[in-house]
């Protein structure tokens, strides 16, 4: 975030996860987040699969043959440049959950 100059407002549109999910992320360390909220923050950042995966290990998470994950490693290596937006348009194509937190309920 600080690389790119991001404020908190342009953290959660580019990654669609709100600010309690930033202060979570910023301020909780013992708390660590899930697959789809890392996922969310990798693709708002565009990283690539090996930034990905190794965020994703850091947190205790690895990436399955699931079709979920599958499917979220397809959207960090084949939607390079891409929205959050463009990649959930995707997911709900293929009826995959959606990332950020609005979608969740």
């Amino acid at each position: 975030m600080n690389k790119k100059g991001w404020d908190v407002p342009t953290f959660c549109m580019e990654t669609g996860l709100n600010e309690i999910v930033y202060s979570r992320a910023k301020n909780n360390h013992n708390s660590l987040p899930d697959v789809r909220t890392i996922i969310s923050i990798c693709a708002g950042l565009d990283l690539d699969i090996s930034m990905t995966t190794e965020l994703l290990r850091l947190a205790g998470h690895t990436l399955t043959n699931s079709r979920e994950h599958q499917a979220y490693s397809f959207i960090i290596t084949g939607y390079k440049g891409k929205s959050i937006y463009e990649r959930n348009e995707f997911l709900a194509e293929i009826n995959v959950p959606l990332l950020g937190s609005k979608q969740r309920k």
